[in-house]
């Protein structure tokens, strides 16, 4: 006969373990979100020095820059699961938002 007590603790202990995240890697995490969110403060900066009358060439970058705010809000909070997969999105994201910046200041 199975020991139900036995199964309890060893879900409770594969839980306990999942929960807790190395020290190490929440350090990088801490580092990588703090340079995100440096950059991310720079390209809004750059966007919001362009002319007034050139507020419309940037309309797509300004659309990534939201999305990038988000992304980077979700890097700080993500789990070791989850951090690989956001930080793509992150990157993908922000590589396109300097493409439209570059674009949209060659106009």
């Amino acid at each position: 006969m199975r020991n139900p007590i036995l199964f309890l603790s060893l879900g409770l202990g594969a839980l306990t373990a999942a929960a807790a995240v190395d020290p190490g890697w929440k350090h990088a995490v801490d580092q990588y979100v703090g340079a995100a969110k440096l950059e991310v403060s720079a390209y809004h900066k750059e966007i919001e020095a362009a002319p007034a009358d050139q507020a419309p060439r940037f309309a797509d970058a300004k659309a990534d820059l939201g999305k990038c705010d988000r992304l980077v809000g979700q890097l700080g909070s993500s789990d070791p699961q989850h951090f690989d997969a956001l930080k793509v999105k992150y990157e993908q994201t922000r590589a396109r938002l300097v493409a439209e910046i570059r674009q949209a200041k060659s106009r």
